[in-house]
């Protein structure tokens, strides 16, 4: 049929082979921490969050790609600190940006943090923020007369609504929570060179977590967004369970850490937050800049070691009075570009044994001023701040949270499209109605064999005979146009003979008429059949036939 021949070259189009992955073997990668499980691992000593983030923030720089550091995209990226605000949903997850789970659906923790900052005037600045705050708070000033020589700096940071319960929830479902620091930079207009400066500023973290889908061969590859709800339960035919011993804690918030909070006497450098678990990133990172242990807390004390220690200027020292080191690296401040000096990464002091050179006043001073000229990258550095306290955070967790991995194998099957199942069924329609009328014409109509045979061949050779195929050489079979001439079915020629009581047909390969039902044709012997009722009274009343 014409129909049927244009089907299956439509077919071929809008058939098209898909390459799935069908699973193979699964693959431990190891654990990783777990929100329902805050538990510490790595240490249980209080303060140890402060000093592994203070550590994390000397180092941290624009450049650096961070392979923990996350986009709402498809495939692994090359992502650093340089601008969160241009990255698509940025967030923090202990595995590797990218890990691929292959065939098996995982899920693993993500917290994202993210900072605005705005500048306030003095009477926006909390009134909690003084030494008798039962917050943070923490407060430094500094002022160097010598001779006609005066100048000062001071520095504050609080946040009054910290109390020693963690913001954190043991909870594998989706929690929000935020935090907020002020801070009050005031400098000498001497070296601005404009009046004194007093700027006050709020900076409010907002800090998101739960848990995620991992790229996988089921969503292309693209992380998913933050689930609402802990998808353990819900793990289907495609998921393997990855928590075996969970202890869940179901509780809103974690208790107080200890019965009375202890009020130090220096209150300028704040002790007591230190003695709270699991902190929000936001004061952690206030700890590590403000806190004790801090860069402003330690290092007038380490410049007066290194003054005492720095070599007289001579030739057979090999020193310059005019050389300098870099002696010490300040929290963020890689993260505070400015035009205030061409050092600005680094806290460097002459060689040279004159300590007026060398004043730590004044080297702390620097790192403010850097501060405060890049107050409108706040938002940036107090998320990168807030991103590697999460790091170490979720770092010191018991790793009890299992990922697993199947990369499958490839294997094609064919895909058609929608648009293609319309056509293709258009068509097919037609056609099938065609080969069911076809059947049912081929079910009703007699047929002269029951199996084209070697038997039924011989007799085609037969009937045709020496007149039309002669034993000849036939080596182009294509050109015999003997073979397109020749009929194609097997007909009734015509009856034995015209005057037989009970009609006899031969079969022929031309001519003649349809055959028919319950028409006697010529056979052979051995399928002679025996006459029925009415062939027998139609001999009786006619006499024998003469054929």
């Amino acid at each position: 049929m014409d129909i049927g021949s244009i089907i299956y070259p439509i077919q071929a189009i809008v058939v098209n082979p898909k390459t799935i992955h069908v699973p193979v073997s699964i693959n431990d990668m190891g654990s990783v921490g777990d929100l329902a499980h805050q538990a510490s691992y790595y240490s249980t000593f209080t303060g140890n969050d402060v000093v592994r983030t203070r550590a994390a923030l000397l180092s941290a720089d624009m450049h650096t790609l961070q392979p923990q550091l996350w986009q709402g995209i498809q495939g692994q990226q090359l992502s650093n600190f340089k601008s969160f605000s241009a990255m698509s949903d940025p967030f923090y997850a202990q595995i590797p940006n990218g890990f691929h789970t292959g065939v098996l659906q995982q899920f693993a923790m993500r917290i994202n943090s993210s900072a605005t900052s705005r500048s306030i005037e003095a009477a926006e600045f909390s009134s909690e923020c003084n030494s008798n705050s039962s917050g943070f708070f923490a407060n430094y000033t500094s002022l160097v007369v010598d001779g006609s020589y005066q100048t000062s700096w001071g520095v504050a940071a609080c946040m009054p609504n910290v109390t020693s319960k963690s913001p954190w929830v043991e909870t594998r479902n989706r929690q929000e929570f935020s935090e907020s620091l002020y801070l009050n930079i005031s400098l000498p207009g001497s070296i601005l060179g404009t009046s004194d400066v007093s700027a006050f500023y709020e900076i409010i973290l907002r800090t998101t977590a739960g848990y995620f889908e991992l790229p996988n061969f089921m969503n292309n590859g693209t992380p998913g967004a933050l689930l609402e709800s802990d998808p353990t339960p819900n793990c289907n035919i495609t998921c393997m369970r990855q928590v075996n011993q969970y202890t869940y804690y179901n509780r809103a918030r974690r208790d107080e850490t200890d019965g009375n909070r202890t009020n130090y006497i220096h209150q300028t450098v704040p002790w007591s937050s230190l003695e709270i678990d699991n902190k929000g990133p936001l004061l952690t990172t206030a700890l590590a800049l403000f806190g004790p242990g801090s860069f402003l807390d330690t290092f007038f004390a380490s410049m007066k070691v290194i003054q005492n220690n720095i070599p007289d200027s001579n030739t057979e020292n090999g020193y310059a009075s005019s050389g300098s080191v870099c002696i010490e690296l300040a929290p963020l401040m890689n993260l505070f570009p400015t035009t205030y000096t061409s050092h600005d990464t680094c806290i460097w002091i002459y060689m040279n044994p004159d300590t007026s050179f060398n004043r730590a006043h004044d080297l702390v001073r620097k790192w403010l001023v850097s501060m405060y000229q890049s107050a409108s990258n706040f938002p940036n550095a107090f998320t990168t701040a807030a991103f590697l306290s999460n790091k170490q955070w979720v770092e010191s967790m018991k790793p009890v949270y299992a990922i697993y991995q199947d990369p499958g194998t490839e294997m094609e099957i064919p895909e058609i499209g929608l648009a293609g199942v319309i056509v293709v069924s258009v068509l097919l329609g037609p056609y099938l109605l065609l080969l069911l009328a076809l059947s049912w014409y081929g079910s009703r109509a007699p047929r002269w064999t029951y199996r084209l045979d070697s038997f039924a061949m011989l007799r085609f050779g037969a009937a045709l005979g020496e007149g039309i195929f002669p034993m000849l050489i036939a080596g182009k079979t294509n050109d015999i146009k003997e073979l397109d001439e020749i009929p194609g079915v097997i007909r009734d020629v015509g009856p034995v003979a015209e005057d037989a009581i009970i009609p006899v047909n031969r079969i022929g390969l031309w001519g003649g008429k349809p055959l028919q039902n319950r028409r006697r044709y010529e056979c052979y012997e051995a399928d002679n059949e025996a006459m029925r009722l009415v062939e027998v009274n139609r001999i009786r009343r006619g006499g024998v036939s003469r054929s």
